[in-house]
């Protein structure tokens, strides 16, 4: 005997039916029914993928930003010559803006053969298959998180990327000057990246003072001597003096120097008195001629150069090419799904490290190709900028279509 709350739930939802019937047709209504409904099933699973694979998206991604830090720190310390621990932590989300196109991919990649073979390791994707649901409906979630991080990744790639470089030089240049105005008391040691280094014996307390110096100067340092020498004699030179002071004329820095002379064996340049001044602009290449530069600019900004004939004409083809790589390394997500999802299926025998394995490999093949061979080819006139940017993708699509079809055959 029923309740009298069974009996209206029963009209309630005949109510709901009749109403979906009106507005959708009869298909509608009965598509949309209840939990045991193919169309619910199917909702059901896609949002099940869907936080699956974001999930290990942040996972996969996370991790490999974490790996890299370390390596960014330690690349740090070593171009800028020792900075303090605020410093660098203003440095480090710079580069890692930068990382991020080419990093996201790897960790997409990696979540999906972490997600996808674990539908097939649980026999879930059996399951999918025998409920009367097409594979492919289940790659959908894997398309919608391409498409959020492909858009993501191209605004990155197209807008902020080329100026990252400048971003990152602009920055050592200030924490540069500011760490040599603020020398801590014991220091006896400066460098700039390679460019410029100083290395001496001892140095006064309370001033800017060294002595017994060695000191490799860059080429681009403006100098001048007393006697016996000509106005640039010690640029590009590895030098010895008795007496090195720093000074700081605006983003410059300025060295007087008593009685320098070459480190170069068979030498006899030797002064009383010089001094060098390094445009710290200059030697970073952030000069207002660096920034106009194609390299730097964002690709809608490189698009009309190359239109308006711009372009040196010995740098066109290079400059062709990175326009075609930067909107071609979008288009990696789709190809990493043609390649993930298929590869966690097919070695869902075996263990899920193989399958990680394989998508690593899968990623480094495709950066070496895409980076390196691509652009080595373009460069040498093999072919053209458009085909060397696009044939390391085309290809990778062509082979993970091939592995879509051995895994969903089955």
């Amino acid at each position: 005997m029923r309740s009298f709350g069974s009996d209206s739930e029963a009209a309630d939802r005949q109510r709901a039916r009749a109403w979906n019937v009106q507005r959708h047709g009869a298909r509608a209504a009965w598509g949309a029914q209840a939990p045991g409904s193919l169309d619910y099933r199917r909702v059901t699973l896609f949002l099940y993928v869907l936080r699956l694979l974001c999930a290990a998206v942040v996972i996969s991604a996370g991790g490999l930003f974490l790996i890299a830090i370390p390596g960014i720190v330690v690349s740090a310390v070593h171009r800028l010559g020792g900075v303090n621990i605020s410093d660098l932590m203003g440095f480090l989300p710079i580069v890692l803006t930068g990382l991020v196109p080419y990093l996201l991919p790897i960790g997409f990649l990696l979540a999906l053969v972490a997600t996808y073979g674990r539908l097939a390791a649980d026999n879930e994707w059996t399951a999918i298959n025998m409920a009367g649901i097409h594979p492919l409906r289940m790659v959908w979630p894997a398309v919608v998180v391409a498409l959020v991080l492909g858009g993501a990744s191209h605004w990155l790639s197209t807008e902020v990327s080329p100026s990252i470089s400048l971003k990152e030089r602009e920055y050592a240049r200030d924490i540069l000057l500011n760490s040599f105005r603020d020398m801590s008391p014991g220091r006896t040691e400066i460098s700039i990246f390679k460019d410029f280094y100083l290395s001496a014996q001892s140095r006064d307390p309370d001033s800017n003072i060294f002595r017994d110096v060695t000191i490799h100067v860059p080429a681009q340092a403006r100098s001048k001597q007393t006697a016996n020498a000509t106005a640039g004699d010690f640029a590009g030179r590895t030098i010895l003096a008795d007496v090195a002071e720093f000074s700081f004329p605006g983003d410059s820095i300025r060295v007087d120097l008593t009685r320098p002379r070459s480190a170069d064996e068979g030498s006899d340049l030797q002064v009383e008195q010089s001094w060098l001044e390094v445009d710290v602009d200059e030697l970073l290449q952030i000069k207002p001629k660096n920034r106009r530069e194609w390299r730097y600019q964002t690709s809608g900004k490189l698009r009309r150069m190359l239109l308006a004939g711009e372009v040196p004409e010995e740098q066109v083809r290079a400059a062709t090419y990175e326009f075609h790589r930067r909107n071609a390394m979008t288009s990696t997500y789709l190809m990493f799904i043609l390649l993930g999802v298929p590869t966690g299926l097919l070695l869902r025998r075996g263990t899920q490290l193989g399958a990680l394995a394989a998508a690593v490999g899968y990623a480094m093949t495709y950066y070496l190709l895409s980076i390196r061979l691509g652009k080595a080819l373009t460069g040498w006139g093999v072919v053209p900028p458009a085909v060397g940017a696009w044939a390391t993708p085309a290809l990778g699509s062509v082979a993970g279509l091939w592995l879509c079809w051995r895994a969903f055959r089955r």
